[in-house]
């Protein structure tokens, strides 16, 4: 779009209203334009610096290797399968009734693997989990 935000939101509003543009995307960086935006007739606005920083500063808090945020409660953490879970499968460890947190796929070396219940934890398997941040960081202390 245009070299300020003013060419941006103009731009915005010639392609929704007099060109009928089905969908318009645009990209700003604060949550004060992203309203403007919004309030003109964007369909999607962006904001990949936020968005960059925000998980950044999540992987560098986190006591995971990675963590991507739903939203400020929620999040999918990758886990290194701890000694104690090795040689178990999935139904046996329980981690919905034991830990509140959903396993929702196992990487094996470079594959990774559909979670299902019969699926057994081998040394050195990372563990994609769902769940309240509260939950996921009682995991971090096993």
């Amino acid at each position: 779009f245009g070299k300020n935000f003013a060419d941006t939101a103009i731009i915005t509003r010639i392609l929704k209203k007099e060109l009928e543009h089905p969908l318009v995307i645009a990209r700003t960086n604060s949550d004060i334009k992203s309203e403007i935006l919004n309030l003109i007739g964007a369909d999607r606005i962006v904001r990949p610096e936020y968005y960059s920083a925000l998980n950044l500063a999540d992987n560098l808090s986190s006591p995971f290797p990675s963590t991507t945020r739903f939203n400020h409660d929620y999040s999918v953490v990758e886990f290194a399968a701890p000694s104690q879970f090795i040689a178990q499968s999935l139904a046996e460890l329980d981690l919905l009734g034991n830990y509140q947190v959903h396993c929702v796929a196992v990487k094996r070396h470079t594959e990774t693997l559909t979670a299902t219940p019969d699926l057994v934890i081998h040394e050195h398997d990372t563990l994609f989990l769902a769940g309240e941040n509260s939950n996921l960081k009682k995991l971090a202390n096993l």
